[in-house]
């Protein structure tokens, strides 16, 4: 059992009660680059330490495919590069297959990468996305997706210190799936950091099974503001292998007030966006 930090109302915590059965289900985008071989071997790790599934998904962007003054050169060319785009993937999911991590599917969109991925994402039953570091979190906000963001690491490394940073208001237990599934194996060392002074130290009365798996957990009100500077020096402080986020609409009063905070940070760490 976890004492649960993340829920302060009572209707949010009667549906964890009963432990879901729902698996882990990851979509990683790959466009054969050393960065993205490296992002899909992280999320190999995750599926095959919770039991869970990828999707693997290419573009075929339009500069990619030869100019030609003849259509029917253009389709063959185009043939041509969407059948070698699926052998790759075929063989990522053989080499995926041998280590037994189950790849559910395995497609190739033609046109704007973004567009053809959001397309794909809404035809699966993924539930968390996993990209390279760089790339733009805003520009997949209107999936409402939890989002892993890897950076260009050697050696890709499973989260055993996680740090998750709120701002004092309650996440819901369907946005953390993620982050339990992570927390459901081995010894996890969890370190939830909130905001202090100005915020209402709740009492938590309610827990999460999370099976028999041995949680550290501790809760620490050390923030003044979610600013990048203040979110820096925790993550320093605490030296975490993964952090944690929470992505909200910003109000019309804090667009006019507030700058916007960067929700990935500049850390060369993975970055789970809830």
């Amino acid at each position: 059992m976890l004492w649960n930090p993340f829920l302060q109302e009572a209707p949010l915590v009667e549906k964890a009660v009963h432990k879901s059965e729902e698996k882990l289900h990851l979509f990683v985008p790959v466009d054969f680059s050393s960065a993205s071989f490296n992002t899909l071997q992280y999320a190999m790790q995750i599926a095959k330490m919770c039991g869970g599934s990828i999707d693997l998904f290419h573009a075929i962007g339009i500069g990619d495919i030869p100019n030609s003054e003849s259509a029917l050169s253009i389709q063959h060319e185009l043939k041509k590069i969407e059948s070698e785009a699926y052998r790759k993937l075929n063989s990522l999911k053989e080499i995926a297959t041998e280590f037994g991590i189950v790849i559910s599917s395995c497609h190739v969109g033609i046109g704007n990468p973004l567009t053809s991925c959001k397309l794909r994402l809404s035809l699966c039953a993924s539930n968390l996305l996993v990209i390279r570091k760089g790339e733009n979190i805003n520009q997949w906000s209107e999936l409402n997706l939890p989002i892993l963001s890897v950076p260009a690491m050697l050696i890709p490394k499973l989260p055993s210190k996680v740090l998750m940073i709120r701002d004092g208001k309650a996440i819901q237990e369907k946005a953390l799936m993620p982050l339990l599934h992570m927390l459901s194996f081995g010894e996890k060392c969890v370190t939830v950091i909130d905001c202090g002074p100005n915020t209402r130290k709740m009492r938590y009365n309610y827990w999460l099974p999370l099976g028999n798996t041995k949680v550290n957990f501790s809760h620490k009100y050390e923030l003044v503001c979610t600013t990048e500077k203040e979110i820096k020096r925790v993550v320093a402080k605490y030296a975490p292998d993964m952090i944690c986020r929470a992505r909200r609409q910003r109000s019309w009063w804090n667009k006019i007030w507030n700058r916007p905070v960067s929700i990935e940070l500049d850390v060369d760490l993975p970055v789970l966006i809830l």
